[in-house]
């Protein structure tokens, strides 16, 4: 039946031949059944090949390459495309060969042949520019986006690029806009910008419903579930999903399997079991086509996904140890800084700390190489990233000072962990010598760990504050002083000869930068609030309340009862933390729209009590998280305690500190 199928396609296609189609009819109609399957667009290819002329074998092969590097198989993709090169090359096809070399860009890219891929961009802009086609310069620029996207993750530059083509060639109903449209939302998303991200893909979505384009409509649902990366976001997926299979697309049917399942093992929703079954039919349909990154990227969650705990230490190591393989002739320093990454995870949950150094050492190594090549280019494409260079090089310089301070804090580890064998050792010592005064020795070793662990915490906490009075003074002084100057400059350009729509953009612009300040401004005083050295922690609580409620959906009240005794500034910095981590937690996770902060002060007590009217959450069920144990880590230092109520109308959170037995500092 199928064999019959095909010769009456055949045969209808000789039909249409013998009506004279022009080659333009021809392409246009075998790109719109690539949209909507790729079974049917190499079925269309293959007719094509049974006539003489060089013109349709040209494009039938570069439908053939294009279709099979999505549906079937990678290498055979390379070889179709590099036929449609060469005989576009011998038809003077100079519009064809650009698509057919970008394509095979595309191709280099997702195998890490980054100089191929290089070349071929740059020689089909070349050719773009000579025969002045707006649409295939923003392609090429599209490509050489996703080129640095995948070489360097270095997403403002990646950004740059497309918005120089969208200034090249912006037309919704041209594939490569939409294409433009879906990339720069998902970029736009993860820099932060999400409002302006849905707004991008609301317009393909709208566009593509309208033409019934499979292709980006799949392409656009995904990302919608990137940007949500929830409950709701997985259903995005599954529409995703559903259109991929009926487009037959193995190589982005299985990058949305592993997008999928990297949902699905977020700790928020926890069903690591799905997680796993769709890592594995990701990592089936890369192996069936050939994609060397989709199998990296796999192999990386895998990893990732038993990384956590000791017991499957060994799938964390052996899924990091295929991927290392698989990678090891494409070898760079974003994937050395995965791979490594990847095993000191792995090392740090199986408590193997002198492996996990080691390798938390190359990856610092890796990351510090991995940001000089990103600042190197940021400065070769800086025309282009002045709306985000900034903001991104912000977050490269926190991520490298917050690897520095694990660093340490594995080191302290691993010296408290010496200190307590020894600790044991001695115990045990005087157990066997020294039965009857057993009681005494352990009272003494239990009271020299505890001043111990006082003077780790304390070490560890003043590091923490350093460490964030340095960033915010960084960012107040550093990068909240070149934005300001940015806008001083372009706020000094003359608009008079600007049309109207010039004019909008260029104040979109001043906003965005003025926005930009705003949100530094807030982070330096979150890091380090100078109300807090100024005023003490009363008046230092209740700004930052007021600064949450004037930019937050939630409110929150400020209450303190009872004669305020200022305390030392190290003890104030502490109890102001626990309360900005809290406040932080209901904003991330509680989906409250009312909250309190109480402080009461009783003689030598301290009560504090942070409560809102969340959906709450299972106290057994989290156990851990960075912001609990940060918090717990200062409850301790303070030694202090803590107890939290939490169902479904809210949760409450009560500290209470006695103040004569605060560390004395």
């Amino acid at each position: 039946m199928t064999r019959f199928l095909i010769y009456v396609f055949l045969f209808s296609f000789a039909s249409a031949l013998g009506q004279k189609d022009t080659i333009n009819t021809i392409e246009k109609r075998g790109e719109a059944l690539y949209y909507k399957n790729v079974i049917k667009s190499l079925a269309y290819a293959d007719s094509l090949l049974q006539t003489n002329e060089e013109k349709y074998k040209a494009f039938a092969y570069y439908l053939k390459g294009i279709s099979t590097h999505y549906g079937v198989n990678i290498d055979s993709a390379t070889i179709h495309l590099k036929r449609a090169i060469a005989l576009s090359e011998n038809n003077k096809n100079i519009e064809l060969l650009i698509k057919s070399q970008l394509e095979l860009s595309g191709i280099e890219i997702f195998n890490a042949g980054y100089e191929e891929a290089e070349y071929l961009i740059e020689n089909s802009t070349n050719l773009s520019q000579q025969i002045n086609s707006s649409e295939l310069k923003a392609r090429a620029l599209y490509f050489k986006s996703l080129l640095n996207w995948m070489l360097y993750a270095q997403y403002d530059v990646a950004i740059g690029f497309l918005y120089e083509a969208l200034e090249t060639h912006e037309d919704i109903n041209t594939i490569t806009t939409k294409l433009i449209y879906s990339k720069l939302a998902y970029l736009l998303d993860e820099s932060g910008f999400q409002d302006l991200s849905l707004e991008y893909l609301n317009k393909v979505i709208a566009q593509s419903l309208i033409e019934n384009n499979i292709m980006i409509l799949s392409r656009s649902y995904s990302i919608y579930g990137i940007i949500l990366y929830n409950n709701e976001g997985i259903e995005y997926l599954d529409k995703s999903i559903e259109l991929t299979i009926k487009r037959a697309n193995k190589l982005m049917l299985g990058y949305r399997y592993v997008i999928q399942a990297n949902i699905y093992s977020e700790d928020e929703i926890g069903e690591y079991e799905k997680a796993h079954v769709l890592y594995h039919k990701g990592v089936k349909l890369h192996h069936e086509v050939g994609n060397i990154s989709g199998l990296s990227l796999a192999y990386l969650n895998l990893a990732d996904l038993f990384a956590g705990a000791e017991k499957y230490k060994d799938s964390a190591l052996y899924y990091t140890k295929k991927l290392e393989k698989l990678t090891l002739k494409y070898q760079n320093n974003s994937l050395n800084y995965n791979i490594y990454n990847a095993y000191y995870k792995t090392y740090k949950a199986s408590k193997q700390y002198d492996k996990a150094l080691e390798y938390l050492e190359k990856t610092n190594i890796e990351s510090d190489k991995l940001f000089n090549i990103r600042i190197n280019n940021s400065i070769l494409n800086n025309n282009t990233l002045y709306k985000l260079k900034d903001k991104e090089l912000q977050l490269l310089q926190q991520d490298i000072k917050l690897k520095r301070a694990e660093r340490k804090q594995n080191y302290l580890y691993v010296m408290l962990l010496v200190l307590f064998i020894i600790s044991l050792g001695i115990i045990y010592f005087f157990f066997q010598r020294h039965n009857q005064k057993q009681k005494l020795n352990e009272q003494t070793i239990q009271t020299l760990k505890k001043q111990e662990e006082v003077k780790s915490l304390a070490a560890l906490i003043k590091g923490e504050d350093m460490e964030r009075s340095r960033i915010a003074k960084d960012l107040h002084d550093g990068i909240n002083g070149s934005l300001s100057a940015i806008k001083y400059k372009l706020s000094s350009i003359s608009l008079q000869h600007f049309s109207e729509d010039e004019n909008e953009t260029f104040e979109k612009a001043l906003q965005m930068l003025d926005v930009a300040c705003e949100q530094i401004r807030n982070i330096s005083h979150d890091l380090a609030p100078p109300s807090l050295l100024n005023f003490g922690l009363i008046e230092a609580i209740e700004q930052y309340c007021n600064r949450i409620n004037s930019s937050r959906t939630v409110t929150i009240t400020f209450q303190h009862f009872g004669t305020y005794k200022p305390l030392s500034k190290k003890i104030e910095t502490t109890i102001y933390h626990i309360i900005q981590e809290l406040i932080i937690n209901i904003i991330k996770h509680s989906e409250a729209k009312k909250a309190i902060v109480q402080l009461n002060t009783n003689k030598n007590e301290l009560h504090l009590t942070v409560e809102d009217d969340g959906k709450g959450y299972d106290v057994k069920a989290i156990t851990h998280g960075l912001g609990l144990n940060n918090i717990k880590s200062r409850i301790e230092f303070l030694n202090a305690e803590m107890n939290i109520q939490s169902d479904a109308k809210g949760t409450s959170i009560t500290i209470d500190i006695d103040l004569n037995k605060i560390p004395k500092l």
